[in-house]
């Protein structure tokens, strides 16, 4: 491949955005991706997933055609099929089924950079890293000790009930991806339990609006990291929420009342028996607790700024979530083998995986050091990190505005 100025590693969102501002200013480039075009959407997420965030926050540069009614949620589909057409709108020179291997500085200038991919290397002046934040499941060491004879796959291995054994199901993490995973087994009759982890909850409504609509109101989508009082910052899981359906909060306690049996943390695995620790009930009041806190911020604020929003509806089950407190008792012990349960899939998270990398840019825990995306090797960024800029930065209401910042510095050092 001949060299190129620019090359952009990913061919999702964060990619094509980054193409379209790189196209605007005359930059020479080429998009690089492992697999098509939106790989991710298409091959690590579930026939039902859809976003979490309304219609109106893809807020990609140069799209032209709305992707539904504005507080509609994209299912996966529509996200696989409204980021091709826009490949395709904005001419983004996407190279499919490409797969980087290495990147490193070129070893006869200075000035350059060397990409080894499956298609040969390419060298080129810049590089911006668009390759997303969540790049490899995590891989809970109690996993090692269950019995070969039971199904063990990650979040992104589940596609839909039908694909599973028969049997219970044992969910292991109640972040974003685990509560969805576990309510897509429920309402297909499967008997399910979750582990229950650390995750809050976030109310799909509250006081006649959209949580992310109070979040645009308030500020809170522009929140810098340092705001964030989650002590685990980028790497917190996101909170109980899910689009489907018209979209609704998640509600443990209502799980729990609807048959989904909670635990707690799964500590360890010897064949079909799992060690569970004793901390349900402390993991619910604390997701409990979260909840109410963001509401009580909000009313709050409400008062303050004189806003007109209806009182909360006690009838209404975001407003007044009505189950908290559900008799849910504790087990100390999980024999899958008793219970019928057939596959446990692990939810525990994703964390982002830079190990191709061969450059002196990362901090202890492998996670790159930039200011606002741009590093300080001259030349090389990164677009679609977490908390990058800003709280909105990973989510498609924010990385265009992410991609043009990075693409206007990288310009400004040339």
């Amino acid at each position: 491949m001949k060299p190129v100025d620019t090359v952009v590693i990913g061919g999702g969102q964060a990619g094509l955005a980054t193409s379209h501002h790189l196209s605007r200013s005359g930059r020479d480039h080429v998009v690089l991706d492992a697999g098509r075009v939106a790989e991710t959407w298409r091959t690590r997420r579930w026939d039902s997933f859809t976003l979490v965030t309304p219609n109106w926050m893809i807020n990609l540069p140069g799209l032209e055609d709305p992707p539904g009614p504005p507080e509609a949620f994209l299912p996966r589909g529509d996200i696989v099929a409204m980021l091709e057409r826009y490949a395709r709108a904005i001419e983004a020179p996407i190279r499919e089924g490409v797969r980087v291997q290495s990147l490193e500085r070129s070893p006869s200038a200075d000035d350059e950079f060397v990409v080894e991919t499956t298609a040969g290397p390419i060298h080129a002046r810049r590089v911006i890293v668009a390759s997303g934040f969540f790049a490899a499941p995590r891989s809970p060491s109690a996993g090692a000790g269950v019995a070969s004879s039971i199904l063990q796959l990650d979040a992104t291995g589940y596609r839909r009930p039908t694909d599973l054994p028969d049997g219970g199901v044992l969910v292991v993490g109640s972040g974003q991806s685990g509560v969805q995973i576990a309510e897509d087994l429920q309402l297909a009759g499967r008997d399910v339990w979750l582990s229950v982890g650390r995750a809050g909850r976030f109310p799909r409504r509250y006081r006649g609006r959209d949580g992310f609509e109070w979040g645009r109101e308030i500020g809170i989508l522009e929140w810098t990291e340092d705001k964030v009082q989650d002590p685990r910052g980028r790497f917190a899981p996101n909170p109980h929420i899910t689009g489907a359906r018209g979209g609704h909060t998640i509600n443990l306690h209502r799980f729990a009342r609807d048959g989904i049996h909670l635990i707690g943390r799964v500590s360890a695995a010897e064949g079909t028996r799992l060690r569970i620790d004793p901390d349900l009930h402390e993991r619910l009041a604390g997701v409990d607790r979260s909840a109410s806190e963001l509401k009580k911020g909000l009313d709050q604020w409400i008062a303050a700024a004189g806003v007109d929003a209806p009182l909360p509806d006690p009838t209404n089950s975001d407003d007044h979530d009505g189950v908290e407190g559900f008799a849910v008792s504790q087990v100390e012990e999980l024999d899958l083998a008793a219970e019928g349960i057939g596959t446990v899939i692990w939810a525990a998270g994703m964390v982002p995986d830079f190990s191709w990398i061969q450059l002196p840019i990362f901090d202890e825990q492998r996670y790159p050091i930039h200011d606002g995306g741009v590093t300080r090797l001259p030349g090389l960024a990164f677009v679609g990190l977490r908390f990058q800029r800003r709280f909105k930065s990973d989510l498609l209401f924010g990385v265009g505005d992410d991609a043009a910042h990075v693409v206007d510095r990288l310009n400004a050092q040339h």
